[in-house]
């Protein structure tokens, strides 16, 4: 999750291009506040730790594999606690330049029946 896609390149030289997403880098991460970024590393560990449980491939995860989680949450965790989950998930999905399975249409209705 703290991996941002490591190169943007604006077609000059290589040195600008790592100059380029090293600042990238920074100013994804400063558009959430520290707190929140520690809840989404956390909060991805435990989707991943879950996963592997499961057999279940974290990265990139399927709508189906994020409807178990969160079903498998829905007994012990708060409904905004889940959400930020969801959040956590799709942020780390986003950020390794995957789509986020959490965009689903049944992702969407599992988190709205738990809530």
């Amino acid at each position: 999750m703290t991996n941002l896609p490591a190169s943007i390149s604006t077609g000059s030289s290589e040195t600008e291009s790592v100059r380029l997403s090293e600042a990238a880098k920074a100013y994804a991460v400063a558009s959430r506040a520290p707190r929140t970024l520690a809840a989404y590393r956390s909060d991805f560990r435990h989707f991943a730790q879950w996963c592997t449980e499961h057999d279940l491939a974290p990265m990139p995860a399927t709508a189906p594999t994020v409807c178990e989680y969160l079903t498998s949450l829905a007994v012990t965790y708060k409904p905004s606690s889940i959400s930020r989950r969801v959040a956590a998930i799709s942020v780390a999905h986003q950020a390794a330049g995957f789509d986020s399975p959490t965009r689903s249409a049944a992702v969407s209705a599992v988190l709205s029946g738990i809530r």
